[in-house]
């Protein structure tokens, strides 16, 4: 639903899959996004985008896969030529910790060391894209904290990050304002 705005702008547009729990351990989710996305790049030529100039972003869960990809991945995305510019993160999950004392956690059953090795704040990437931390006004506390908490731990690491509250906007509508999925810098 969000393609048809980035496309008429000029942008490519790709969305990605991966396995979910309980058929997948959150690592190996975090494993799949990042082939996908050196997949994508390996064919740039051939899908007519520029792997050296691509914007990440995701909602919610893939605001987390997201952030852990890039938390993860500098190494193997500039041996092949991906360079992220822009991570666009909306209403994610950045600390496990609060995850893994609800039903959430239920499919998931994360481990100590994955509540660590897998929470985003824990884990920040080496500086270099711009960010941009969003989420909607009407969300429940715990994502405007966590969205807030990663936003700044970002600025203290060096990025450039920007982060909104989008007003009137609630978890499952963000995604349908317009301007949700362009970066805000200059």
């Amino acid at each position: 639903m969000m393609a048809p705005a980035l496309v008429q702008g000029g942008q490519a547009f790709a969305t990605v899959n991966y396995t979910l729990a309980p058929d997948a351990r959150l690592g190996q989710m975090v494993d799949e996004c990042r082939t996908a996305l050196m997949w994508l790049a390996t064919r740039a030529k051939s899908l007519g985008f520029d792997a050296s100039h691509v914007t990440l972003s995701g909602h919610s869960a893939g605001a987390h896969l997201a952030a852990m990809v890039m938390a993860t991945s500098a190494d193997q995305f500039a041996r092949i030529g991906l360079r992220v510019r822009e991570v666009i993160l909306i209403s994610g999950v950045y600390d496990l910790e609060p995850i893994s004392l609800t039903p959430v956690n239920d499919p998931l059953q994360l481990t100590p060391v994955e509540l660590h090795d897998l929470s985003p704040i824990l884990n920040l990437p080496a500086p270099g894209p711009r960010y941009r931390v969003t989420v909607g006004e009407r969300d429940t506390g715990e994502f405007i904290r966590q969205s807030r908490d990663y936003a700044e731990a970002l600025r203290k690491a060096g990025h450039a990050v920007s982060f909104d509250l989008q007003p009137g906007t609630h978890h499952f509508d963000i995604i349908l304002k317009d301007g949700t999925f362009l970066n805000d810098h200059p």
